[in-house]
Parts: structure tokens; sequence; C-alpha cells
């Protein structure tokens, strides 16, 4: 679970959001692809974010998101 940011934090724009989520996500499920265990090279979003993109709700959460191997890619 994240930790809350301080009251006197400056927001951070959407692709630093992005970065952070990704090392997140590195970080709690190791550096291994989650189907077949090679190292990790990319992240996957599991559904499209479509073309909103970076502003896409979907972007943003954890369990839309795959460490893979470039095979697996």
């Amino acid at each position: 679970m994240a930790t809350p940011a301080p009251a006197d934090a400056k927001p951070i724009g959407p692709l630093a959001r992005y970065r952070r989520l990704l090392v997140q996500i590195r970080h709690e499920r190791g550096e291994r692809c989650e189907v077949c265990g090679a190292p990790a090279r990319a992240c996957h979003h599991v559904n499209a974010v479509g073309i909103q993109g970076i502003a896409s709700a979907l972007t943003f959460e954890p369990s839309n998101l795959l460490l893979i191997c470039s095979h697996c890619h």
C-alpha cells in the first residue's frame, strides 16, 4: 500500500506518477517476468489504456500491470 503524501507535498505529474508506480510494482513483484520467470524488461497493461493514454485511470491501476520479458511481450 502506498504511503500517504505529506500535507505540504507538491502534486506530481502523470508521467512521474507512472514511473513511481513502476518502481513500486517492480519492488513488490520482483524483477521477473510474471509469465515465464525470465528477467522482466517491460511493464504491460493487461487491458489497453486506449486513446486516453496516460490520462486513463487504467494507467495507474496496479492490477492492470504485468511485468513481462521481451519474449512474452
